[in-house]
């Protein structure tokens, strides 16, 4: 019986695939596929579209960061005069900052859930195999 793996000419090794491939083995192929061609404009522009809705859903990471930094800060600090300003300054300050910052992270979560669906990968697809005729 003749040995499945055999020594190549350059190093390694190769598999003859005739003594593996039976009557018992059967091969399926599924190579259909769709071929785009585009012009890098439409690409460009369509991948700047993609990255809009991209950011738009990770927005919200920035505030909700400096919302929950400022609330720890009210939560847990003993604010005191420093630097010529005196501590209820300092609380209102932060107060300030933390109501803000909740704002923006409240508009931002929305605009995220709202496009939450935007932006995928079939999304894109559809974008670039899309076809625009200008009459």
């Amino acid at each position: 019986m003749e040995t499945p793996l055999q020594q190549p000419q350059q190093g390694g090794i190769s598999v003859d695939p005739n003594t593996f491939l039976t009557g018992t083995t059967s091969i399926h192929t599924h190579l259909n596929q769709e071929i785009l061609v585009i012009t890098a404009d439409k690409l460009e522009l369509a991948l700047a579209e993609h990255q809009k809705w991209v950011r738009i859903k990770t927005d919200w990471i920035t505030p909700a960061s400096i919302f929950l930094s400022s609330l720890a800060a009210i939560v847990a600090a003993d604010f005191k005069n420093y630097a010529f300003i005196n501590a209820e300054t300092w609380e209102s300050m932060f107060l300030l900052i933390c109501i803000v910052s909740f704002i923006w992270t409240s508009i931002t979560c929305i605009r995220a859930f709202k496009y939450r669906n935007k932006g995928n990968y079939s999304e894109l697809v559809k974008e670039l195999k899309k076809e625009k005729v200008i009459r």
